[in-house]
Protein backbone atom coordinates (compact mmCIF):
# COMPACT_ATOMS: atom_id res chain seq x y z
CA UNK A 1 0.00 0.00 0.00
CA UNK A 2 1.46 3.37 -0.97
CA UNK A 3 1.83 6.42 1.26
CA UNK A 4 -1.11 8.51 -0.11
CA UNK A 5 -3.47 5.54 -0.07
CA UNK A 6 -2.80 4.87 3.63
CA UNK A 7 -3.55 8.49 4.49
CA UNK A 8 -6.64 8.47 2.29
CA UNK A 9 -8.12 5.37 3.88
CA UNK A 10 -7.17 6.09 7.49
CA UNK A 11 -7.24 9.90 7.79
CA UNK A 12 -10.53 11.21 6.50
CA UNK A 13 -11.33 13.86 9.12
CA UNK A 14 -8.17 15.94 9.15
CA UNK A 15 -8.47 19.62 9.99
CA UNK A 16 -4.75 20.39 9.77
CA UNK A 17 -2.04 18.91 7.57
CA UNK A 18 1.62 19.69 6.91
CA UNK A 19 3.48 18.08 4.00
CA UNK A 20 7.00 18.29 2.67
CA UNK A 21 7.77 17.72 -0.98
CA UNK A 22 4.55 16.49 -2.57
CA UNK A 23 2.81 16.22 -5.93
CA UNK A 24 -0.54 17.24 -7.37
CA UNK A 25 -1.77 13.63 -7.33
CA UNK A 26 -0.91 13.18 -3.64
CA UNK A 27 -2.75 16.42 -2.84
CA UNK A 28 -5.77 15.24 -4.85
CA UNK A 29 -5.78 11.91 -2.98
CA UNK A 30 -5.68 13.60 0.41
CA UNK A 31 -7.94 16.65 0.03
CA UNK A 32 -10.78 14.90 -1.75
CA UNK A 33 -11.24 12.80 1.41
CA UNK A 34 -10.57 15.63 3.87
CA UNK A 35 -12.90 18.45 2.85
CA UNK A 36 -12.85 19.76 6.42
CA UNK A 37 -9.21 20.90 6.21
CA UNK A 38 -8.78 24.28 7.87
CA UNK A 39 -4.97 24.51 7.85
CA UNK A 40 -2.73 23.21 5.07
CA UNK A 41 1.03 23.68 4.80
CA UNK A 42 3.14 22.47 1.90
CA UNK A 43 6.90 22.97 2.05
CA UNK A 44 9.66 22.81 -0.57
CA UNK A 45 7.64 21.13 -3.26
CA UNK A 46 8.99 21.43 -6.79
CA UNK A 47 6.41 18.99 -8.19
CA UNK A 48 3.37 20.77 -6.75
CA UNK A 49 1.72 23.02 -9.37
CA UNK A 50 -1.30 25.20 -10.06
CA UNK A 51 -3.29 22.00 -10.74
CA UNK A 52 -2.78 21.00 -7.11
CA UNK A 53 -3.80 24.47 -5.93
CA UNK A 54 -6.99 24.21 -7.97
CA UNK A 55 -7.78 20.84 -6.35
CA UNK A 56 -7.28 22.42 -2.91
CA UNK A 57 -9.57 25.34 -3.80
CA UNK A 58 -12.28 23.00 -5.10
CA UNK A 59 -12.16 20.60 -2.15
CA UNK A 60 -11.34 22.73 0.92
CA UNK A 61 -14.19 25.24 1.23
CA UNK A 62 -13.47 26.09 4.88
CA UNK A 63 -9.68 26.46 4.56
CA UNK A 64 -8.50 29.18 6.94
CA UNK A 65 -4.75 28.93 6.51
CA UNK A 66 -2.60 28.01 3.52
CA UNK A 67 1.19 28.00 3.55
CA UNK A 68 2.95 27.26 0.29
CA UNK A 69 6.55 27.80 1.33
CA UNK A 70 9.35 27.46 -1.22
CA UNK A 71 6.92 26.13 -3.83
CA UNK A 72 8.90 27.16 -6.89
CA UNK A 73 6.06 26.61 -9.38
CA UNK A 74 3.60 28.95 -7.62
CA UNK A 75 2.79 32.26 -9.31
CA UNK A 76 0.14 34.95 -8.97
CA UNK A 77 -1.96 33.06 -11.53
CA UNK A 78 -1.55 29.79 -9.59
CA UNK A 79 -3.19 31.14 -6.45
CA UNK A 80 -6.24 32.66 -8.17
CA UNK A 81 -8.47 29.61 -7.43
CA UNK A 82 -7.63 29.91 -3.72
CA UNK A 83 -8.58 33.59 -3.72
CA UNK A 84 -11.77 32.78 -5.57
CA UNK A 85 -13.08 29.73 -3.67
CA UNK A 86 -11.41 29.55 -0.25
CA UNK A 87 -13.59 32.25 1.14
CA UNK A 88 -12.81 31.62 4.83
CA UNK A 89 -9.07 32.14 4.25
CA UNK A 90 -7.46 34.19 7.02
CA UNK A 91 -3.78 33.41 6.45
CA UNK A 92 -1.87 33.03 3.19
CA UNK A 93 1.87 32.43 3.16
CA UNK A 94 3.74 32.35 -0.13
CA UNK A 95 7.16 32.47 1.55
CA UNK A 96 9.93 32.16 -1.03
CA UNK A 97 7.59 31.47 -3.95
CA UNK A 98 9.87 33.34 -6.34
CA UNK A 99 7.36 33.50 -9.22
CA UNK A 100 4.87 35.49 -7.14
CA UNK A 101 5.20 39.06 -8.37
CA UNK A 102 2.10 40.64 -6.84
CA UNK A 103 0.75 41.51 -10.27
CA UNK A 104 -2.56 40.97 -12.00
CA UNK A 105 -2.57 38.23 -14.61
CA UNK A 106 -5.10 38.50 -17.36
CA UNK A 107 -4.77 38.77 -21.09
CA UNK A 108 -7.85 40.98 -21.29
CA UNK A 109 -7.91 44.72 -20.64
CA UNK A 110 -9.23 44.49 -17.08
CA UNK A 111 -7.37 42.81 -14.26
CA UNK A 112 -8.42 39.34 -13.24
CA UNK A 113 -11.08 39.56 -10.54
CA UNK A 114 -9.25 37.03 -8.41
CA UNK A 115 -5.63 38.10 -8.84
CA UNK A 116 -3.70 38.82 -5.66
CA UNK A 117 -3.63 42.62 -5.80
CA UNK A 118 -7.15 42.93 -7.23
CA UNK A 119 -8.60 40.62 -4.58
CA UNK A 120 -6.86 42.51 -1.80
CA UNK A 121 -7.83 45.93 -3.11
CA UNK A 122 -11.47 45.05 -3.73
CA UNK A 123 -11.98 42.82 -0.71
CA UNK A 124 -13.56 40.03 -2.73
CA UNK A 125 -12.66 37.27 -0.30
CA UNK A 126 -15.43 36.75 2.24
CA UNK A 127 -16.34 34.45 5.16
CA UNK A 128 -20.07 34.18 4.96
CA UNK A 129 -20.46 31.47 2.32
CA UNK A 130 -17.44 29.12 2.34
CA UNK A 131 -16.86 27.24 -0.90
CA UNK A 132 -18.76 29.64 -3.15
CA UNK A 133 -17.02 32.08 -5.44
CA UNK A 134 -16.30 35.41 -3.79
CA UNK A 135 -18.62 38.27 -4.65
CA UNK A 136 -17.62 41.84 -5.33
CA UNK A 137 -17.99 44.12 -2.33
CA UNK A 138 -18.12 41.36 0.27
CA UNK A 139 -16.19 41.83 3.54
CA UNK A 140 -12.56 40.76 3.52
CA UNK A 141 -11.24 38.18 5.97
CA UNK A 142 -7.54 37.67 5.12
CA UNK A 143 -5.59 38.68 8.22
CA UNK A 144 -2.04 37.53 7.48
CA UNK A 145 -0.25 37.66 4.17
CA UNK A 146 3.38 36.51 4.04
CA UNK A 147 5.25 37.35 0.85
CA UNK A 148 8.74 37.06 2.33
CA UNK A 149 11.36 36.28 -0.28
CA UNK A 150 8.87 36.53 -3.12
CA UNK A 151 10.37 38.46 -6.00
CA UNK A 152 7.70 41.13 -6.19
CA UNK A 153 7.84 43.35 -9.23
CA UNK A 154 8.01 47.08 -8.67
CA UNK A 155 4.40 47.36 -9.88
CA UNK A 156 3.25 44.48 -7.67
CA UNK A 157 5.05 45.86 -4.63
CA UNK A 158 3.54 49.33 -5.11
CA UNK A 159 0.06 47.84 -5.54
CA UNK A 160 0.37 45.77 -2.37
CA UNK A 161 1.72 48.72 -0.36
CA UNK A 162 -1.14 50.87 -1.65
CA UNK A 163 -3.67 48.24 -0.56
CA UNK A 164 -1.93 47.90 2.81
CA UNK A 165 -1.85 51.63 3.47
CA UNK A 166 -5.42 52.36 2.43
CA UNK A 167 -7.97 49.98 3.85
CA UNK A 168 -7.47 46.32 4.40
CA UNK A 169 -4.50 45.89 6.65
CA UNK A 170 -4.87 48.69 9.18
CA UNK A 171 -4.29 46.29 12.07
CA UNK A 172 -3.35 43.17 10.11
CA UNK A 173 -0.01 41.65 9.22
CA UNK A 174 1.63 42.06 5.84
CA UNK A 175 5.06 40.51 5.66
CA UNK A 176 7.56 41.02 2.91
CA UNK A 177 11.30 41.04 2.99
CA UNK A 178 11.30 44.32 1.03
CA UNK A 179 9.07 46.29 3.42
Amino acid sequence: MSYPIRIQTTCTELTSLTLGATTDSIIRTIVTRNRGLEQLSIYCSSKFSSKGVKVIAENCPILKGLKLKCSVRMSDKSIEPILKYCTALEELSLFSCSKVKGECHNHKRNASQHSLTHSLSKGVVFKKYPGKAAKKGSPFCLRNLDLSYCELSKTGFKALVKVHSTTLFSSRALTNSLI
